[in-house]
């Protein structure tokens, strides 16, 4: 389209600071955001901010929240973070013709794709991760605000609950988003009696393990030496051999790789797209997105049938989460 490719010393191009258009038509080339115009003369926008009411520490006027370094303006609206990567997530209203919020819409989502803000009706904000999991890893939380946000269709979320299901789920698995993969080491008996698996050993065998990392994950996963190898690891800690291929076969015919996880299983702890993407995988192909009114409790026993007495905790966390992700 005409004026949309930028070429040196033209002047027929149409886009200017922050990718909005420039109407030269107005002062000599008035900034048109979506829902204000920024006037060249003064420098400032010509007109009050819509919902200038839910900010009523900014002035009317105000520009990206006076933070012109790492904000960029929503649109006319209020500062929002850059939106320099893919899947940002926001909450804004909506604003009619005349550029006043809409009644009902204060909590609309948008995500940040191919350079503009889209609305959404499921979604996830840096914000809100980093609200409810205040020393979880940041790249992690990043890689799944912006996974969740632009991939949720095609592992079939169709509500925010079950998003939030999943954010509950894989947060108690990681501690809050902190741990990648499975600490089998123990320094007591009664350490290592929290493996239920580990029931059939006697008190005097398991003593000697005390501290053997090594040996404690063979018995837990199988193998004669590769046991930590197949500890858990990912979001929702996969463990065994078997299951490390099958995460390989799941992952190469969704995304078409060619990962082998059996020979590499570091990837699920290493590699933060990988480790979410694999959660979100086994999620779609064992059913649990889709459930009626998404059952906490039958999902928990599929993701982790070996720790029942986690049960209501997963089941308290789902619901922190629902009040802070609504």
């Amino acid at each position: 389209m005409p004026g949309r490719k930028y070429q040196a010393g033209s002047s027929s191009y149409r886009y200017g600071f922050q990718n909005q258009e420039i109407d030269k038509e107005f002062w000599g080339g008035a900034v048109s955001f979506e829902y204000r115009v920024e006037d060249p003369r003064l420098v400032r926008f010509f007109s009050v901010d819509p919902i200038a009411s839910k900010y009523p520490y900014y002035s009317p006027y105000q520009f990206s929240g006076n933070r012109l370094i790492d904000m960029v303006e929503l649109e006319g609206l209020e500062p929002a973070q850059s939106g320099s990567y893919g899947g940002q997530g926001a909450i804004a209203p909506k604003l009619d013709d005349k550029g006043k919020a809409i009644e009902g819409t204060e909590n609309q989502r948008w995500a940040w794709n191919k350079n503009q803000w889209n609305s959404t009706n499921i979604g996830v904000t840096q914000n809100e991760l980093t609200t409810l999991f205040k020393s979880g890893n940041k790249n992690l939380l990043k890689t799944l605000e912006t996974t969740l946000n632009l991939e949720s269709a095609s592992y079939g979320i169709s509500s925010q609950r079950e998003l939030n299901g999943f954010v509950a789920q894989t947060a108690h698995e990681t501690q809050g988003f902190t741990k990648l993969s499975e600490d089998v080491h123990r320094n007591t008996l009664n350490n290592l009696r929290e493996f239920k698996r580990l029931n059939e050993y006697s008190d005097k065998y398991l003593k000697s393990l005390v501290g053997d990392g090594d040996k404690v994950a063979v018995l837990l996963y199988g193998g004669t030496g590769n046991g930590m190898d197949y500890r858990g690891r990912g979001l929702i800690h996969t463990t065994w051999e078997e299951n490390y291929k099958t995460a390989s076969t799941r992952y190469n015919k969704m995304y078409g790789t060619n990962h082998d996880f059996t020979k590499s299983p570091g990837l699920l702890s290493t590699d933060n797209q990988i480790a979410v993407r694999s959660g979100l995988i086994f999620f779609k192909v064992n059913g649990l997105f889709g459930m009626t009114n998404y059952n906490i409790g039958k999902v928990s026993q599929k993701v982790n049938s070996w720790d029942r007495k986690s049960f209501p905790t997963r089941s308290k966390l789902f619901g922190k989460v629902n009040e802070v992700i609504k």
